[in-house]
């Protein structure tokens, strides 16, 4: 996993999305209170990506990303990693305009049939 830098805001949701995971954890009784302080300390203490994973890693199988999200997009992310897909900016517009586009060319041959038959008939 590379260490690139990542939006403040995207490691403070991933920070925050890995605390509710520990509470649950603790409170589930998976952890006890010096684990469950000791993962606190190093969560909230972490500067990337990569701190934060091992964080994730020390987490007790069931509170584990199984499927991390990303993983049916090719990223390699083991388990215990946080990474929200990135969506592509503008993929939801673009598919818009390509119907848009598609059924503009439809009506406008549509229209030249019409109006062909129309003249020749």
């Amino acid at each position: 996993m590379t260490n690139s830098p990542v939006p403040r805001g995207q490691l403070e949701n991933d920070r925050s999305r890995l605390n509710d995971l520990l509470g649950r954890a603790y409170a589930g009784g998976q952890l006890d209170l010096a684990d469950y302080h000791a993962l606190q300390d190093e969560l909230f203490s972490a500067g990337t990506r990569a701190e934060l994973a091992r964080v994730g890693e020390r987490l007790p199988a069931q509170y584990r990303f199984g499927d991390p999200a990303g993983a049916a997009n090719g990223v390699d992310l083991a388990p215990g990693q946080i990474n929200e897909p990135a969506a592509r900016p503008g993929s939801a517009s673009l598919a818009r305009v390509s119907l848009g586009v598609a059924l503009g060319l439809c009506a406008a041959v549509l229209a030249v049939v019409v109006l062909l038959l129309t003249v020749l008939l």
